[in-house]
């Protein structure tokens, strides 16, 4: 047989130079039959061309020795040439030569195009890389490598009966397409090759992205998996998104990550992403919430790919101080939604919630909030952005996303917060189109509103059977003693101002720093004294005009049996600055009865809401201590004068209000 294989496979060449060695014993009897005791020679050899496999391209110009004895024949391959690649040495054991199972092995040390060398063991019988997705054709690089073979020496070897080793180094390797369609570049890397195992590992940069690499191809059944790629690297968000992995936009900067893609034989994938935060910034604005780099942090996101494409997020997890994060995630399934993403905890600074958020084939969104806690004290007082202060951002338009929240607690702030709330409300292109709520007080009293389109643009309705702890609710204001509370308004178009009307009924005010300044002021010290205790008023009415944050009120009126005031002017809602006017009243209930006596009540009071002891008065700047002037004049006279010494926040009567559209404090 291997008489045979040599005879077929070396077909060409020359012997240059031979020697051979016998050890004879002869028989004194038969001196004509000698025995060989032992044969032993050598060769030098030119111009071969060898055959391993049928069908492959043979190695050319062969160059070498031999050496060989009775059972075994072993060839020193000095160089030759195996199409382009070039052989730098090699070695040819043909073992057990004195038996009927004759071996070879063939050692070889080559170089050249790494295409021609995938070409190569992708033929058959071999047939590997075939099998693992790589085209060969679309490889690019150069290599250096060891190969090894050992199979029997017969004509009709089978891919089962060769034994195969090898190990290369590539350099500058190049695949577009690579395994499971990356685009591999200027990448370095080792690979070992068995007939069970391909194992590759270095540096590569995959669609993009510089990363270290550990692949493992199994090409025997029945071992669990049949391809597995081990990843890792620094990475931003946009490496991520480059590697078909889920982006996470709150996530800034460079995280260390490390990505286990593994295939199975069944057509599934796995995908297991994994970081460190460490070093990454993450910013969740809208929660106020922020982790600068250098504090602990790690995600880990687990990905199943089906057969048929389909895949979803068997688990996302983020950790950072007091963030986590834990859900899933689904593509695809129901007609309703393009995906839906499940979270058992959502948990952000003193937010603490459940619930889901789906993508909607119209490209909106819809979050759903089961139970738990929802902070709200950064989007009330953490001073994000007003349209006022923000550009259209080229023109760009933001999806529609519409929220369904049943809370168990809703927190507004330090101190405020509702009990159980129920709401839904809608944003088209960054602003509110929709929002209606019921949220529920201590001692059964509740906040209801609503504002929603109403067919000729939109109308606002808000309730509450106890306004002093809907504004501490709200983290408002804890000045306000029960009241019962009614706000109307509308709206034509969301570039127009909200325009309505509002009444407060059976309330009690106290520690109100602007009115107790203009109580000094005024010198209603007796009024002012019992401001400190709370006073009550009957009703507060008027009507308004809201826009970016400013709100303007028009001829407002609040009074009760100490005091009557009148409003009129500008409230700077985000900047807390108020720029009002109107007429203070004490004693209001003997006011009003002087103003009802026919023909001299109007006379005296100056009309509706005004009175014989009354006082022009001014506000404006900060709330918190604003500039406060009074008119000592028109408290000495009856309410008709009063027009003339009118000289404090803003001028005559006559002269028209600030429209909320263009008129700001600043």
């Amino acid at each position: 047989s291997a008489r045979r294989w040599t005879t077929q496979n070396i077909r060409t060449g020359k012997v240059d130079e031979g020697k051979l060695g016998l050890v004879l014993e002869l028989p004194v009897n038969d001196p004509l039959n000698p025995k060989i005791q032992s044969i032993t020679g050598t060769l030098k050899y030119s111009g071969l061309d060898v055959r391993y496999f049928e069908a492959f391209p043979k190695v050319t110009g062969v160059f070498g020795t031999a050496t060989f004895s009775r059972d075994r024949f072993d060839l020193d391959i000095l160089r030759g040439n195996l199409q382009d690649i070039a052989v730098d040495h090699g070695v040819v054991h043909m073992t057990q030569l004195d038996t009927d199972r004759e071996q070879v092995a063939i050692d070889l040390v080559v170089r050249g195009p790494l295409v021609t060398a995938l070409e190569l063991v992708n033929r058959k019988p071999l047939g590997l890389v075939g099998e693992i997705g790589i085209n060969p054709a679309a490889v690019g690089g150069e290599m250096a490598a060891r190969l090894g073979l050992r199979f029997p020496l017969r004509d009709d070897v089978q891919l089962s009966d060769v034994r195969v080793s090898g190990a290369a180094n590539m350099r500058g390797v190049r695949m577009k397409p690579g395994p499971s369609g990356f685009v591999v570049e200027n990448s370095d890397l080792e690979l070992k090759l068995s007939n069970s195992t391909l194992k590759v590992a270095g540096q590569v940069q995959l669609n993009g992205v510089p990363l270290s690499l550990d692949w493992h191809e199994i090409f025997a059944s029945g071992q669990g998996f049949r391809s597995r790629y081990i990843l890792s690297g620094d990475l931003d968000v946009d490496a991520l998104e480059r590697l078909g992995l889920p982006k996470l936009p709150f996530i800034g900067g460079v995280s260390e990550t490390n990505l286990i893609l593994t295939r199975f034989g069944d057509g599934r994938s796995e995908v297991l992403v994994s970081g460190d935060l460490s070093q990454a910034v993450i910013a969740i604005p809208h929660f106020g919430w922020l982790k600068p780099a250098g504090r602990p942090g790690n995600f880990r996101i687990g990905v199943m790919v089906a057969a048929d494409g389909a895949y979803q997020v068997d688990n996302l997890t983020v950790t950072a101080g007091d963030l986590e994060i834990v859900g899933k995630a689904g593509f695809g399934g129901a007609t309703e939604q393009k995906w839906h993403a499940d979270f058992a905890k959502f948990r952000i600074g003193k937010t603490d919630v459940t619930g889901s958020v789906i993508q909607l084939p119209d490209d909106g969104f819809l979050v759903r909030v089961h139970r738990g806690t929802l902070d709200l004290e950064s989007v009330l007082h953490g001073g994000s952005p007003e349209a006022r202060e923000t550009d259209a951002e080229n023109g760009a338009t933001s999806p529609v996303i519409s929220f369904d929240v049943n809370l168990d607690t809703l927190r507004t702030g330090q101190q405020g917060r509702f009990g159980p709330t129920k709401g839904e409300a809608r944003l088209a292109d960054g602003a509110l189109s929709m929002l209606a709520f019921q949220a529920g007080l201590p001692n059964g009293k509740f906040l209801h509103a609503r504002y929603e389109p109403d067919g000729e643009g939109h109308k606002l309705e808000v309730q509450s059977n106890d306004a002093g702890q809907a504004l501490v609710a709200l983290g408002w204001s804890d000045k306000l003693e029960r009241g019962e509370l009614a706000i109307s308004g509308k709206r034509k178009v969301l570039s127009e101002p909200l325009r309505g009307s509002f009444t407060l009924s059976k309330f009690k005010l106290s520690r109100a720093p602007a009115l107790a300044r203009l109580l000094q002021v005024a010198s209603l010290t007796g009024i002012f004294d019992a401001l400190q205790r709370g006073l009550d008023f009957t009703s507060f009415d008027g009507t308004f005009g809201y826009q970016d944050g400013i709100l303007r009120l028009d001829r407002s009126r609040a009074y009760g049996s100490s005091i009557g005031i009148t409003t009129e002017g500008l409230l700077d809602l985000e900047e807390d600055i108020a720029d009002l006017k109107g007429t203070v009243v004490p004693a209001y209930t003997v006011n009003r009865v002087l103003g009802q006596i026919p023909i001299l009540g109007p006379i005296l009071t100056g009309g509706k809401d005004e009175g014989v002891f009354a006082a022009s008065y001014g506000v404006s700047g900060p709330l918190e201590d604003p500039v406060i002037a009074v008119n000592p004049l028109s408290a000495l006279a009856p309410g008709f004068l009063r027009k003339l010494f009118d000289v404090i926040g803003g001028g005559s009567d006559t002269k028209p209000a600030p429209s909320v559209e263009t008129d700001s404090p600043r």
